[in-house]
C-alpha cells in the first residue's frame, strides 16, 4: 500500500512539473503564428513561440531518432526525430552548424511524408526548450557539431499544439493525485495517533438517606 501511494505521489509530481512547463511555453505562444526567415531568426529570436520558419534545408544524414523504453523494451509509437535544419541558401558542403532542430514524432513525419506536407521551405512549430532534446540525442548531435552549437540550437516541435487546455488538464490531474496521497497519511495519522485518557469524575458521598452531605 505504502509503494502505491509513493507511486501515485511521484507520479503527481510528475504531472504538476510536466504541465508547468507546458504551461511556461504555451504562455508564449499566440494561435496566430509569427513568420520568420532562418537567417533572421538566427540573429533575433521573437516573443511568439508560434513560428512559421521559411528559408530551411533539413540536414538529414546527422538526424537523430530518440525513443523511450519501459523494462529494457522500446515503447511502441514512442519514436521522436530530431532534424537539423540549416539556411537553403548555404551550401550543403559547408560545415556550419544548423541553427534550427525540427522535433517531430516518427509516425508523424512518415504520415508527412506520405501526403508529402512536410515543407522544410516553410516550417510550422512551437518553439521550445532544451529540456525537449533527450541526454543521448543531445550527445548523437554534440559529436556533429560541438556543444556550443548544440546548446545555440532553437528547437521547434513540428505542428505543435497551441492552447493551456491540455496542460491544465494535466495541472488538475497531478494535484488531485498529490492531494489523495497527502490527504490519505493524514488520515492515517490521525488514526494512529491513541486516545486521550478518560479522567474518572469523583462523586459526593451519598448519606444513608439519600441526601449529599
Amino acid at each position: 500500500m505504502a509503494r502505491l501511494a509513493l507511486i501515485l505521489f511521484v507520479a503527481g509530481l510528475y504531472l504538476i512539473g510536466s504541465a508547468c512547463y507546458d504551461l511556461f511555453i504555451q504562455a508564449g505562444a499566440s494561435r496566430q503564428p509569427t513568420t520568420i526567415s532562418v537567417a533572421d531568426l538566427e540573429k533575433s529570436v521573437p516573443a511568439n513561440r508560434h513560428l512559421v520558419v521559411t528559408g530551411g534545408r533539413p540536414v538529414l544524414a546527422t538526424a537523430v531518432t530518440f525513443y523511450k523504453t519501459k523494462w529494457g523494451t522500446k515503447v511502441s509509437g514512442s519514436e521522436v526525430v530530431f532534424i537539423p535544419i540549416a539556411e537553403a541558401s548555404a551550401a550543403a558542403s559547408e560545415r556550419s552548424a544548423p541553427s534550427i532542430l525540427l522535433r517531430i514524432p516518427e509516425d508523424q513525419l512518415n504520415a508527412a511524408k506520405a501526403a508529402k506536407s512536410l515543407n522544410f521551405e516553410a516550417i510550422e512549430g512551437i518553439r521550445t526548450t532544451s529540456m525537449d532534446l533527450d541526454d543521448k540525442a543531445r550527445q548523437r548531435l554534440v559529436e556533429s557539431y560541438g556543444k556550443d552549437a548544440v546548446d545555440r540550437m532553437i528547437i521547434l516541435d513540428y505542428h505543435g499544439g497551441v492552447g493551456i487546455g491540455a496542460a491544465a488538464g494535466k495541472l488538475a490531474g497531478g494535484v488531485v493525485m498529490v492531494g489523495a496521497v497527502v490527504g490519505a497519511f493524514i488520515f492515517v495519522r490521525k488514526s494512529k495517533q491513541p486516545s486521550p485518557p478518560v479522567i474518572p469524575t469523583s462523586t459526593p458521598p451519598v448519606s444513608p438517606t439519600g441526601s449529599v452531605r
